[in-house]
């Protein structure tokens, strides 16, 4: 600020990367407090609508959403809907960021209604923008595999990974950081599937990119022990699967709690040591 001033892009921007980069460590008050620090930069800089503000509003959204804070959350993601289509009109790809984001969200508060819509608007407008295997439309489809998860349609789920994921390793050298989310979803189906020996490498390769990309005790790390664990524990291999399912049971304890849905889980997994 004292170089450049308030207005100045870089300073606007820098709240915002700030942020994104707490919420990846799982710091989500500062990173809420820093996209709205950068939201009233950016509110202060134009007037009237601009592509900076509605990406404030999605970051911010982001880090409420991952504290709960639902009802600000939704409000954040319709700002920015709303913002990126007053400026940019229907075929924009800020916009279809918007509309993912939006479906995201609902998708977490189980308000499925509208979801696969939204999410079909995005990938449309990305197609139209970057054809079809942009890795933006990778993310795209491994969002919409985990409403497809969530709604029992797991051969759809898996064939909407498998494509993610061949979209990404067309773009992205091996072990890219964007690999990570459909290699464990593809994972964690071939698990729901009873293919628990199919579902070893899918877990076993995200485990390695997040383990290489996240601060340690990161609950993204966490899910993925267990998962893994699970993996190797129905199929006999306990001595390496009881120390994956302790650590990803702690490790989302340490994050959520202990009345968590995905700490629940964890949890029941850790009894597969006893069964198996």
């Amino acid at each position: 600020i004292k170089t450049f001033g308030e207005k100045h892009p870089q300073v606007i921007y820098s709240p915002n990367d700030l942020g994104r980069i707490l919420y990846l460590k799982e710091q989500l008050q500062d990173a809420e407090n820093m996209h709205r620090d950068a939201l009233e930069l950016a509110k202060k800089s134009w007037d009237g609508p601009h592509p900076e503000i509605a990406r404030s509003y999605r970051h911010l959204g982001r880090a409420l959403l991952a504290q709960g804070k639902t009802e600000e959350a939704r409000q954040s993601f319709t700002r920015a809907i709303e913002t990126n289509r007053a400026i940019l009109g229907e075929q924009h790809p800020y916009l279809a960021f918007s509309l993912i984001d939006m479906a995201r969200f609902l998708q977490e508060i189980g308000e499925f209604d509208s979801v696969r819509s939204l999410y079909q608007q995005g990938i449309d407008i990305y197609i139209i923008n970057y054809g079809e295997d942009h890795p933006a439309i990778a993310s795209a489809y491994s969002l919409l595999s985990q409403y497809f998860v969530k709604t029992n349609q797991l051969d759809t789920a898996e064939t909407y990974y498998s494509r993610a994921i061949e979209i990404l390793r067309q773009n992205f050298s091996p072990l890219h950081p964007e690999l990570a989310a459909p290699l464990m979803g593809l994972g964690n189906i071939y698990l729901m599937k009873g293919d628990v020996k199919g579902a070893e490498p899918f877990l076993r390769e995200s485990l390695q990119i997040r383990m290489l990309r996240l601060p340690v005790g990161h609950s993204r790390i966490a899910l993925n022990e267990s998962l893994l664990g699970e993996s190797l524990a129905r199929q006999n291999k306990n001595e390496e699967a009881k120390p994956l399912l302790t650590a990803g049971y702690e490790g989302l304890r340490t994050r959520y709690g202990e009345n968590h849905e995905l700490v629940r889980e964890a949890k029941n997994r850790m009894s597969l040591i006893d069964t198996y």
